[in-house]
């Protein structure tokens, strides 16, 4: 049974298409279904007649989220109109933050703001944005000049390979300014030529901020692939080659996101096939599922075969590695590949 049922409401489902009627199952804090629901199928029945069902609005002008610090309560005249999400940062950010104003507040860290936020039980969601004069202050202080490698390392320590990327961060910077006039080309070339800018860096600036068609291959995408039968091989530009030939530009984008997600929730290195939802056509889970029953054919066999001077595993294994183009492909994609 679900905690809530909204009938007869007027649903607009944020895509920009028109407003239609229905009836809406809200379960554990989510909407459950969307459809023609009887309110006896929920615990309490809310009829939303002459009334919108929306998603939560973005406010963008949210200026900051530290008075919920103090009172939680202050996000109730918020949420009473529907906004569920506000922008911080107008005109400053209340993070990160040094000297003596951390010191007053706090915190420094973003992290820090956040693990704050989450205690006090802000009942919104926060998107904080902060502009590049906050950071720079924050580094080399009102002086008008370039920051230094070590300035710059402390800023990306976490991120590993820190000292190679501050100096990479740097050059590319320069370069922008110098070979492009500040603006950042829509140009695969012309991005690759930066330093410290690889083809998979290039394809996610092109894709998601420059509306550029771009296919990004990372470890997850080379592993998706070759089990789904898409690819085979560990190079990422032959990879990426492939997909592309198998999709229309405007979809390149989305079906590396779409690739990756599945990468790191459920096709992992040690895959989770009992709950993903394209198994059917998995050429892995298919080579090895025949693999497992292959196995348990020669298991049944090993006694028989242990006595005739012949280990029955090892026969099942010879036999596994006969097994052609796809046995060979399942055997190998079977280990974890390597890291990209």
């Amino acid at each position: 049974m679900d905690d809530l049922i909204i009938t007869n409401a007027r649903i607009v489902d944020g895509t920009g298409a028109p407003w239609f009627l229905a009836d809406m199952a809200i379960a554990n804090g989510r909407i459950a279904a969307i459809g023609r629901i009887a309110p006896a199928q929920g615990k309490r029945a809310i009829d939303a007649t002459g009334l919108v069902v929306a998603p939560g609005f973005i406010d963008m002008m949210g200026q900051t989220a530290t008075p919920f610090l103090e009172n939680p309560n202050s996000a109730f005249n918020l949420l009473s109109q529907g906004i569920t999400t506000i922008n911080a940062g107008e005109g400053g950010s209340s993070a990160p933050l040094a000297g003596e104003q951390a010191t007053r507040a706090g915190w420094s860290t973003m992290r820090q703001l956040f693990a704050k936020l989450d205690s006090a039980g802000m009942p919104m969601n926060m998107v904080q944005t902060v502009g590049h004069t906050q950071l720079r202050e924050i580094v080399i202080g009102d002086k008008d000049r370039q920051a230094t490698p070590e300035e710059l390392e402390p800023q990306i320590h976490s991120t590993g390979f820190f000292r190679a990327k501050s100096k990479a961060l740097i050059g590319m910077a320069t370069a922008l300014v110098q070979a492009h006039g500040g603006s950042v080309p829509a140009d695969m070339d012309a991005l690759t030529a930066l330093p410290g800018v690889g083809r998979k860096t290039a394809n996610v600036v092109l894709g998601h901020a420059l509306g550029v068609p771009g296919l990004p291959v990372d470890r997850h995408v080379l592993r998706v692939s070759n089990r789904l039968g898409l690819a085979e091989g560990e190079d990422a530009e032959k990879v990426e080659g492939r997909l592309c030939s198998l999709l229309p530009a405007e979809r390149w984008t989305r079906a590396s996101d779409c690739l990756i997600l599945h990468g790191r929730r459920v096709c992992k290195p040690k895959p989770l096939c009992d709950t993903c939802l394209v198994r059917e056509h998995c050429l892995f889970f298919r080579t090895a599922d025949a693999q497992q029953a292959r196995a348990a054919r020669g298991a049944g066999k090993a006694g028989t075969a242990g006595r005739a001077g012949t280990p029955g595993k090892t026969a099942a294994a010879s036999k596994a590695g006969k097994a052609g183009p796809a046995g060979k492909a399942g055997a190998r994609l079977m280990k974890p590949g390597k890291k990209r």
